[in-house]
């Protein structure tokens, strides 16, 4: 605005003078001279007034574009300050996919874990336990307490008492057809479920009897196992023990005594109650 008013106080100033130049001109006795200079003064105040009337247009044009490069200023700030919060909003958000994708990676590989280890079964072989069904009667199981499934186990059980009396006078030489009757074959146990049973017939069972003793042979995971069971009926109820033999060809690789609530009878003497050699024990047909 300053600036207007001094470039108009020029153009005023710069015609006034010329005016005064001019002044003489007019009042000259020449008709001719005189009426030329009134036509100057016309023409000079007439450019002034041109020219004031221009500048107050440039001031007026300058302003707009003034006020419009002010509002294109504050949008083109505002659409930074937009495009800044976009780009933040952005990167979390591209942040939380990542993480997203990271802990599903996870996920995945964990239940691929999961599944290949299902899908591999358990490395910890079943256990023989005893049950009580009625009137003494004993129901004999092969319990899986793994959180996985076991695969492909197969189990024979013989009746331990009733082993004593196959064998012949002849060193270790059993009666074959004695044998055979005190002792199941049971089917191939395809898959046995996380903490589940599968219940088997005991060959030979005498419920009168208050102890016994059975022989449980197992392949499983392509090794063998022979499982030593003893129990005990008092008034008190079931009692029992159970050790586990790994063999190969015969030879013990690792012997171990199952002491937990399941297993409670104790102080059993293991080479007593199981006298027969190991060849005899498992032996084939």
């Amino acid at each position: 605005m300053l600036i207007l008013l001094i470039q108009v106080i020029g153009a005023i100033l710069t015609a006034f003078i010329s005016l005064l130049l001019l002044k003489k001109d007019t009042r000259t006795t020449t008709e001719a001279i005189r009426k030329e200079a009134l036509l100057v003064n016309r023409i000079i105040i007439a450019v002034t007034a041109v020219s004031i009337l221009n500048l107050g247009i440039s001031y007026y044009i300058s302003q707009i574009d003034k006020a419009q490069l002010i509002k294109d200023k504050k949008e083109l700030k505002q659409d930074n300050t937009n495009l800044k919060f976009d780009l933040s909003k952005n990167t979390v958000e591209q942040s939380k996919l990542i993480t997203y994708q990271k802990q599903s990676a996870r996920q995945l590989t964990l239940a691929a874990n999961n599944l290949q280890h299902l899908i591999n079964g358990s490395k910890t072989v079943p256990l023989f336990h005893l049950i009580v069904l009625s009137n003494k009667f004993l129901l004999g199981t092969i319990v899986n307490k793994d959180h996985k499934p076991a695969y492909n186990l197969s189990v024979k059980i013989t009746n331990y008492d009733n082993l004593l009396k196959c064998k012949t006078r002849k060193a270790n030489v059993f009666d074959l057809k004695c044998f055979v009757r005190n002792t199941i074959y049971n089917p191939m146990i395809t898959s046995l479920g996380a903490n589940s049973v599968y219940y088997l017939k005991l060959p030979k069972f005498n419920n009168k009897a208050t102890w016994g003793r059975y022989i449980i042979t197992i392949v499983f995971n392509k090794k063998s196992y022979c499982q030593q069971a003893v129990y005990s009926i008092s008034k008190k109820g079931l009692s029992q023990a159970l050790r586990v033999i790994e063999y190969e060809d015969n030879v013990v690789i690792h012997t171990t005594e199952i002491k937990n609530k399941d297993y409670s009878l104790k102080n059993v003497n293991w080479n007593k109650a199981f006298p027969l050699p190991l060849n005899l024990q498992l032996k084939k047909f």
